[in-house]
């Protein structure tokens, strides 16, 4: 009798051991489903930009979106853009010295993946001195005939974040022939972003 009280006992004990373990880990399982959404998380501007050239037929819109943590500040531009058929001068985003392109995804043009962008050092004389160009559809041989969708991620590289009151963006689009020189932007917007 007193074995079978022992072995009720050790099957009673072995029960309570097995639901303390499976509510152990249903606890600690439950709990790794639960993610935070980071939503707009550090957004302190967005400004929405929308230029078209008609005589060609390309248009690119979208949005600038500054991020501005405590020592870091990241500018993404996201949009789409339609290249007309024969149209040499693409889409062109210009950007100031402070800001550098570290991620260009661009996957649509000409087939060409990412070689149907390309991100350039602007030179001294320009609206823009010693900030960056990013093209699309402006890669020689293009002739348009393209459209979809891309992003521009810049980091910003100046001193101080906080002090930062305003970006600016310059965009281009079109293209058309002064005689027979080839002259590409020719429409040409600019985007301010204040913060």
């Amino acid at each position: 009798m007193a074995s079978n009280r022992t072995a009720a006992l050790a099957v009673a004990a072995i029960c309570i051991i097995a639901v303390a373990a499976a509510a152990i880990i249903l606890h600690n399982n439950s709990g790794s489903g639960d993610r935070t959404v980071a939503i707009n998380e550090d957004v302190v501007a967005m400004t929405e930009f929308s230029v078209s050239d008609d005589s060609v037929g390309t248009h690119a819109e979208g949005s600038v979106i500054v991020q501005r943590g405590t020592d870091s500040m990241t500018v993404r531009i996201i949009g789409s853009a339609v290249i007309g058929e024969g149209d040499f001068g693409g889409v062109c985003i210009y950007s100031e010295s402070m800001l550098w392109p570290g991620t260009i995804l661009a996957p649509y043009i000409d087939g060409q993946g990412l070689d149907g962008a390309l991100a350039e050092r602007i030179p001294g004389e320009t609206p823009f001195p010693g900030g960056y160009s990013v093209s699309f559809g402006r890669v020689q041989g293009s002739q348009g005939g393209c459209e979809g969708f891309f992003e521009i991620v810049y980091e910003y590289t100046g001193d101080s974040v906080g002090d930062v009151g305003s970006l600016s963006f310059g965009i281009a689009v079109g293209s058309y022939y002064d005689g027979d020189v080839p002259v590409a932007g020719h429409v040409y917007e600019s985007v301010v972003v204040e913060m």
